[in-house]
């Protein structure tokens, strides 16, 4: 869900236990180096969560903002590539992803911003074909029941996750860390947790395609997290995996987050591709010549200083 990097109970102990001041200082470093190079480039060169040393990713070197509203915006990364950046509760992303007989939709944001997306997808005037979800939090699959029923079109999620689509079963009964467990507990009591059921749900697994972008079991986060790849465009949609601020990616050990043991190694799995550019749940697209490099290093960065804390069974 939203994309909190580290829970205060976690940078307590890690800060008591000397850790906590090297991490502050290497995130703070980031920052402050970020601003500057922004500060020293032309308005033109300053593209909200690129990599300023990496070529923007988009016609005519630039990323297009085809919308703009309170609420949402929506952006031309590359051609066949939309951003749909929906504004509340938080900042969360849906991307629309062209294939030769039309649309697939990575990620469905609320059940409120079904509108919002079909919107958007009218505006293209391509059909949407597809929605694939990297997984079952209310932000990224609350709109994929409605969209299906107005679309026709099919619901894909991995076989751990569908469960939780169908309404057969709830995450918050699923094991993982106290801080989590309880988190999840209290959005289900609120009704905020379960999005609304989905009929019919495709289930996949590891190295299944949708449509031409390739499955990856990336769990952690939640059980059934994927990746989805794209090897014409050497993108990777990471769910919420990491996120990015200000340019900068963070790993995802929020407190949503149910394993971040599972979540680490599944950094691993993304060794097997080449990407330049990592599509998050939340924040703008990050592009770097070796994203995979730079995410792994950061998950190693990172999870060398926090203490582990083991996943509580249910």
């Amino acid at each position: 869900m939203f994309p909190w990097r580290v829970r205060p109970s976690t940078v307590a102990k890690a800060y008591h236990a000397n850790a906590g001041p090297a991490l502050t200082s290497d995130v703070l470093k980031q920052l402050i180096n970020c601003v500057k190079n922004r500060l020293a480039k032309p308005a033109s060169a300053m593209l909200v969560g690129a990599r300023l040393d990496a070529p923007a990713h988009g016609e005519n070197g630039s990323m297009k903002v085809m919308k703009r509203t309170i609420g949402h915006s929506v952006q031309s990364i590359s051609p066949g590539l939309w951003r749909v950046c929906i504004n509340f509760p938080a900042s969360t992303n849906c991307w629309l992803w062209q294939e030769p007989d039309g649309l697939t939709l990575i990620d469905a944001a609320h059940s409120w911003d079904a509108g919002t997306i079909l919107d958007t997808i009218n505006m293209i005037d391509l059909p949407l074909k597809r929605i694939a979800i990297t997984h079952a939090h209310p932000d990224h699959a609350g709109g994929a029941a409605e969209l299906a029923r107005r679309t026709g079109a099919t619901v894909y999620a991995h076989q751990c996750e569908t469960r939780f689509l169908t309404g057969d079963a709830s995450i918050a009964d699923m094991p993982g860390s106290r801080e989590s467990r309880y988190l999840h507990r209290i959005a289900r009591k609120t009704g905020l947790l379960d999005p609304p059921q989905i009929a019919d749900v495709q289930s996949v697994s590891d190295g299944d395609l949708v449509g031409s972008l390739k499955v990856l079991h990336t769990p952690g986060h939640t059980p059934g997290s994927i990746s989805l790849w794209s090897e014409s465009d050497q993108s990777m949609f990471i769910g919420d995996n990491a996120s990015t601020r200000f340019g900068i990616l963070l790993l995802n050990f929020s407190w949503f987050t149910l394993d971040s043991e599972r979540l680490e190694a599944s950094l691993d799995r993304y060794s097997e591709v080449k990407a330049r550019t990592l599509l998050a749940g939340h924040g703008p697209a990050y592009h770097s010549r070796d994203a995979v490099a730079d995410l792994q290093s950061l998950g190693i960065r990172v999870l060398s200083r926090l203490p582990r804390i083991q996943p509580r069974p249910q």
